[in-house]
């Protein structure tokens, strides 16, 4: 890639007199050492220069300028402005970095690019002289002159994009963020600086600031006519001198080429926003790319938001044609009308600033650059309504930008919840009787079996008495639940409703059979949703910890206590029931193990003793189930606090929460799909909308409300 003569001129035109004095000799190879790691053989070539300059107090009078000397200097030049070095296409994923700075006679600034790479590039040398009346400025106008001036000029670089800004001025370190003591660069910032996102104005030394320095101090010649200053006349009224287009026109044509490709093939699906710019250039030679590796990837659209599009734009809106009939006949203090261009006056702090009113036709394309587009990285509605507010006006923007986002596919699929998992809590039926729902689940595996070879347990627990069965086994395998179920069944007879979650343990033909021959009904819980099985988790919970504080970790003898930790859990009062398991199963409670007492009974007659577990178990279960409701009740309200619970309706569509992630960089949501059918409160089935080649087209899949969220229609 060779780079035009007239974008480099700032470097090849640097003017130093025929001979120099010692301290313009310095400043010159200074400047250009700054650079001394790009260009091979550096010391060799300026050493002519160095002989001369590296001279102490005492021996400043010995300083010449010969052919050498002019010879090394010139090399230089033409060695730093070389294709090699200058001028390379922008990186998007680099970060910007823009160095000004300025002198008594003119303003200098070059455009670098920091590569993810770590490599340095070099984008656009800029320079000029200082008019007559800008040489009478103080120093901190000079230097915030130079900085605004060099954004103007770079704006099809910088508009849109973040960057830093580096100059040896500290003054100026936040001129961006509060206002300065001074009228005319509090107007340049207004004017100007307000557009862009610069993301700090970082302080160098100026010892370290010597590429910009130079420039400043030997400005291009002919930049700037003294006696004949052409100014450009920006988009919000602020005048810049400059002598003629030609290099905008360059930035123009260098930023609108096919730039990097970053886009996926589902974003390009839901582009609206067509490329408007050229695919080729005139001014830029280049040689043959190599192939690329991937061919999946697209450009990145051009958005045109010029003042001149705007301005075609508001002449077919019917609402701004209609604001600018009426400020013919009224005066009205809230619009201006500039170069036919409709702009609005927005109170920000103190001062009123004026803003371009954007045409409805242009929301969109507003809202894509400062959303979509990769410079801003689909960030949330507040940074966006803080990049925005500033720049262009349009009735009721905040909302727009609200709907825009909530809207975006890509947030929606990507972003993670920042609140609550949304759904109120419904409680599943209360059981009649002990034993009449029962869940199973397993636990496990151990990190090493145990002495005895186990690595799992095996856990029933009865919906009512909060009763729990276990059972130490070395595989979680269909066989091992049939043959628990079935020692239960067969030890306290079967129950009314079996609760468990998909596993293959527990879906397979073999469970499935000796469950349905014991006249039980099996309920399966939504996939991912532990919750609905959460009488069997919450014991899981309680006794892993409870098994851990008392087996021996060198002998692996955890099995060994397990029906210990199960005993004092069924004996033990529940907070829920306010009784024990033990007591809600048999009717009474156990003998204790460490009292020697013995448990008497008096009964009238032999077979008595059936009356009084009768009346002793019903007791037990009014009080039992008096006491779980009332607990079921606070535990709903603490639940449902502050926790949203929208309404989905069948046809709706939906995205649904992504359970195995293979990448930090995965979707969040995957969808959308169609809901089908509602089959509880909070349970729907839902259908692929749109499958893609690999998809089956019949699958459905179950969730719950807490796993989705609604797909929002956008309305601009």
């Amino acid at each position: 890639m060779r780079p035009l003569h007239d974008n480099i001129k700032a470097i090849q035109e640097l003017s130093l007199p025929y001979e120099p004095t010692l301290k313009q000799a310095n400043e010159f190879i200074g400047g250009i050492g700054w650079y001394r790691k790009f260009i091979k053989n550096f010391v060799k070539i300026a050493a002519p220069i160095h002989a001369v300059t590296n001279l102490n107090k005492n021996n400043q009078h010995k300083f010449h300028w010969g052919k050498e000397q002019r010879d090394a200097a010139n090399k230089l030049k033409e060695i730093i402005s070389g294709p090699d070095l200058v001028l390379e296409f922008p990186d998007p994923t680099g970060s910007y970095v823009l160095s000004t700075d300025a002198s008594n006679n003119g303003l200098g600034g070059i455009l670098k690019q920091i590569t993810t790479s770590g490599k340095l590039k070099i984008l656009y040398y800029l320079s000029r002289k200082l008019s007559p009346s800008e040489r009478k400025y103080s120093t901190t106008e000079k230097e915030a002159l130079a900085m605004v001036w060099c954004i103007d000029r770079l704006r099809p670089y910088l508009l849109g994009v973040d960057f830093k800004v580096e100059t040896d001025h500290c003054p100026l370190c936040n001129i961006h963020k509060k206002k300065s003591r001074n009228g005319r660069i509090d107007r340049w910032v207004i004017d100007v600086l307000q557009e862009y996102n610069i993301l700090e104005i970082k302080y160098k030394k100026g010892k370290c600031h010597c590429d910009a320095d130079l420039l400043s101090r030997y400005p291009q010649s002919n930049a700037h006519d003294d006696e004949n200053v052409i100014l450009r006349k920006q988009e919000h009224g602020y005048l810049f001198p400059h002598t003629d287009t030609a290099d905008d026109n360059d930035l123009n044509n260098c930023m609108s080429t096919a730039i990097v490709n970053v886009i996926t093939r589902s974003k390009t699906k839901a582009n609206v926003i067509h490329p408007t710019s050229s695919t080729s250039s005139t001014n830029i030679t280049s040689e043959p790319s190599p192939p690329l590796e991937s061919t999946t990837t697209t450009t990145i659209p051009y958005i045109d938001l010029t003042i001149k599009r705007i301005k075609q734009e508001q002449k077919l809106d019917a609402t701004i044609q209609n604001i600018i009939t009426h400020m013919n006949h009224n005066d009205n203090s809230h619009y201006e009308l500039v170069d036919d261009v409709l702009y609005r006056f927005i109170p920000r702090g103190t001062k009123n600033i004026r803003l371009p009113y954007v045409p409805r036709s242009l929301i969109k394309d507003v809202l894509f650059l400062f959303h979509d587009h990769p410079s801003n990285a689909h960030f949330g509605i507040n940074r966006t309504y803080e990049k925005l507010k500033n720049k262009y006006y349009w009735p009721n923007m905040k909302n727009s930008i609200i709907n825009y986002i909530q809207s975006c596919l890509q947030c929606s699929k990507h972003n993670i919840r920042r609140t609550k998992p949304p759904g109120s809590m419904h409680s599943t039926e209360f059981p009649n009787e002990v034993l009449g729902i029962v869940g199973m689940d397993f636990w496990g595996p151990t990190h090493q079996a145990s002495l005895h070879g186990n690595r799992y347990v095996i856990t029933m627990t009865d919906y009512l008495s909060k009763f729990v069965f276990a059972k130490a086994v070395p595989t979680n395998t269909a066989e091992q639940a049939s043959k628990f179920f079935y020692e239960i069944v067969c030890q306290f007879g079967p129950p009314t409703k079996l609760i468990t979650d998909n596993g293959s343990h527990f879906i397979s033909e073999l469970t499935q059979a000796v469950v349905q021959q014991c006249n039980t009904t099996h309920v399966l819980t939504t996939p991912y949703h532990p919750m609905s099985n959460g009488q069997t988790e919450r014991f899981n919970a309680t006794f892993a910890p409870s098994l851990a504080k008392l087996f021996d970790r060198k002998k692996q003898d955890w099995d060994v206590y397990l029906q210990s930790c199960v005993y004092a859990y069924n004996t033990g009062k529940h907070a829920t029931t306010g009784l024990s398991p033990y007591q809600l199963m048999f009717g009474r409670e156990p003998q204790p193990l460490m009292d020697r007492k013995q448990l008497k009974v008096r009964l009238s007659r032999p077979n008595a003793y059936w009356d009084v577990v009768r009346r002793s178990r019903l007791l037990f279960q009014q009080i039992a189930t008096a006491n779980a409701l009332h607990q079921n009740s606070l535990a709903k309200t603490r639940f449902d606090k502050n926790r949203p619970n929208p309404q989905y309706h069948i046809g709706e569509l939906v995205l649904i929460k992504v359970m195995d992630k293979s990448s930090k960089l995965q979707e969040q949501f995957e969808g959308p799909y169609r809901i089908i059918e509602q089959k509880g409160p909070s349970i729907f089935v839902v259908k692929i909308e749109s499958p893609e080649e690999d998809d089956n087209p019949d699958y459905v899949k179950q969730v719950t409300i807490c796993d989705m969220k609604h797909v929002i229609t956008r309305d601009i």
